[in-house]
């Protein structure tokens, strides 16, 4: 998913796309049509998802930062101790990645904490839990 020298190809091939709709009573099919006229001046394409509720939007978008910012994190956090033994980082990963409750591409080492918005969705997610 994100890892580190992925960022261009990331943003060439989104894996996913979400259209929010403010309105139940909006019409999604204006919301598509939309979606259709970008796709048609070049930007790439990726399964969508229309959703009623913007705030569920925001709030799904937001999660799913976090939980990337996390395995990013957690990961960099195992290759520190890998190399701390002397053991390599990638057999350590690869080793943990046997499961199948576990996928690869979280097992993937990057840059820094997670991005620069991290501590804004983690103080969004903390706001809305107090």
């Amino acid at each position: 998913m994100y890892s580190q020298g992925t960022a261009m190809n990331d943003l060439l091939n989104p894996t996913m796309e979400h259209i929010s709709r403010r309105s139940p009573n909006a019409n999604p099919a204006l919301a598509v049509s939309l979606h259709e006229q970008v796709q048609g001046i070049g930007i790439p394409s990726a399964p969508t998802q229309v959703n009623n509720n913007s705030l569920s939007m925001e709030l799904g978008l937001r999660v799913r930062n976090v939980l990337f910012a996390k395995n990013v994190s957690f990961v960099n956090a195992v290759s520190s101790l890998a190399i701390k033994y002397n053991c390599p980082t990638n057999e350590v990963l690869q080793i943990a990645g046997l499961d199948p409750r576990i996928l690869n591409f979280h097992l993937t080492i990057g840059i820094g904490f997670g991005g620069p918005n991290f501590k804004c969705d983690l103080d969004y997610l903390s706001y809305l839990a107090k």
